[in-house]
């Protein structure tokens, strides 16, 4: 009697997991508004997690039993639409965007990156502008729609079908992410060390000298000094000039750091986390100069006739 009991229970369970299976995969219809990539090496549960899914013993059946998971194709997909769990699997057998992948290196401006989007025809400058004046619900500080700083220097993968804003939030959700409001509360304080990060950036000629360089800014700053950055009057000629004459010294403009005192009124790049690093954790010294020489390298000094005598031999 026992014996009995056992196999139907048994049966009554292989019945009821068949007709939940066949209900879950077959006629149970969920709505996914979502974009996402499907690389060439990913697992079943790895598409799972990316569509925020449960992968489950039967979810291992169906794809073991009743579908083929190497005809789903690597590529960029755009959902939204109601899907059982057997109509999307199979949509992700059909043609994907073509991904179009993006370097975009630290210290690159604004600028620059507009150009090199609009390079692989991904955006309209002028829409791309428009976007980013009317956008007002980011966290940080953007004075003046300002949103220098703030596109993170990585590698990012776009397609055709995103729009100008589509591609701006990519950016600006990368930043959030690599620097979370919850950690930096204080927006003034965090905004100012992103702005001298910036400069770092464009100063320094290797990640193990920034905080050194971070250390003659901050020394200055300190003492009410100059920051007299050639980085910061560069981003005034799109970093085209490296020599200026006593005449563009003197130019009257918030970027320049020759003309006036302390920090520029935003950043003059899209600075890397090391910078960043670099700003908010200076090396302490009392150096307030230094300058590139011809081997490449910076020369550090604390009176400016130490400095004088290092840019004797300045590539500048």
């Amino acid at each position: 009697m026992k014996f009995k009991n056992i196999i139907f229970l048994i049966f009554t369970i292989i019945i009821l997991a068949s007709s939940y299976f066949y209900y879950d995969f077959y006629y149970n219809k969920n709505f996914y508004q979502t974009e996402f990539i499907i690389h060439k090496n990913d697992t079943i549960k790895t598409i799972y997690n990316k569509l925020n899914l449960n992968y489950n013993f039967l979810d291992k059946l169906f794809f073991r039993y009743f579908f083929d998971s190497k005809k789903i194709k690597a590529g960029n997909f755009n959902l939204n639409n109601y899907y059982t769990k057997q109509e999307l699997f199979q949509e992700l057998t059909k043609n994907s965007y073509k991904i179009i992948k993006i370097v975009i290196p630290e210290g690159f401006t604004l600028k620059q990156i507009k150009n090199r989007l609009k390079s692989y025809n991904l955006i309209d400058i002028t829409k791309f502008e428009e976007v980013l004046k009317n956008k007002k619900d980011f966290y940080y500080p953007t004075p003046n729609q300002n949103f220098e700083g703030y596109f993170y220097p990585d590698t990012y993968y776009f397609t055709k079908s995103q729009s100008e804003e589509d591609i701006i939030n990519m950016f600006l959700d990368n930043f959030l992410k690599k620097y979370p409001p919850k950690d930096y509360p204080d927006k003034k304080k965090f905004y100012n060390n992103l702005i001298l990060a910036s400069i770092i950036e464009k100063e320094a000629a290797n990640n193990e000298e920034k905080y050194l360089i971070s250390s003659v800014f901050h020394n200055r700053l300190n003492i009410n000094m100059k920051l007299q950055s050639c980085a910061t009057l560069a981003y005034l000629f799109d970093y085209q000039k490296r020599d200026f004459s006593n005449k563009e010294l003197k130019i009257d403009s918030k970027y320049n750091t020759y003309y006036y005192k302390g920090l520029p009124e935003a950043p003059i790049s899209n600075p890397g986390k090391i910078s960043f690093l670099a700003a908010v954790n200076p090396k302490k010294s009392k150096y307030l100069y230094f300058v590139l020489t011809k081997d490449k390298v910076h020369h550090f000094s604390i009176t400016y006739e130490e400095h004088l005598e290092y840019k004797k031999g300045s590539s500048f």
